[in-house]
């Protein structure tokens, strides 16, 4: 029998499969490659989008910023304009009242008693008055009472010997 020598067989097929070996190892790192340059530009392009984004918010909240502050500026005016409001109906419900008050007075005074002086100091008017005698004060101040009781207080001033009287009357008008 003849001798069949295989080693020049075996060495062909080793160096056919380190070729095989060398082309798979070099296809899959250039895969590798593209692959991890294919990543590396959508994350720099993911990257630009949100800075994009990110200037489009900045650039966003620099024209909302005057705004924002406007807005709480006039939130603060009308704060100020609301307590102004409510302050000025305070005062004319209470002018009115002083009104009503002057009014019901003005039937009260005989030509003998008149008003010397009139101050209003929120919640407050009073009265400087001067009467002839103490008989008018007293029927005043009872009318007076009649209708503004507890809001009412007087105060005889001084008194001459002939009976005349200078008295005054101190009106409070609460804030209702």
């Amino acid at each position: 029998m003849n001798q069949i020598n295989l080693l020049p067989w075996r060495e062909q097929e080793n160096k056919l499969k380190i070729r095989q070996f060398i082309i798979v190892w070099f296809g899959i790192s250039c895969s590798c490659l593209i692959l991890l340059f294919t990543v590396k530009i959508l994350i720099i392009q993911q990257m630009k989008h949100y800075q994009l984004a990110y200037e489009d918010v900045l650039l966003k909240i620099k024209t909302l910023s005057p705004k924002v502050r406007e807005i709480k500026q006039l939130q603060f005016a009308s704060k100020e304009l609301n307590k102004i409001i409510k302050v000025v109906q305070i005062n004319h419900q209470q002018v009115k009242k002083i009104l009503d008050f002057i009014t019901h007075l003005k039937y009260l005074i005989s030509p003998d008693i008149f008003v010397r002086l009139i101050e209003f100091h929120p919640p407050y008017v009073n009265l400087v008055m001067h009467a002839g005698s103490k008989k008018e004060y007293l029927t005043l101040i009872k009318f007076l009472k009649l209708k503004y009781d507890h809001e009412l207080r007087w105060l005889i001033l001084n008194k001459s010997q002939d009976l005349q009287l200078d008295f005054m009357i101190q009106m409070m008008f609460d804030k209702n």
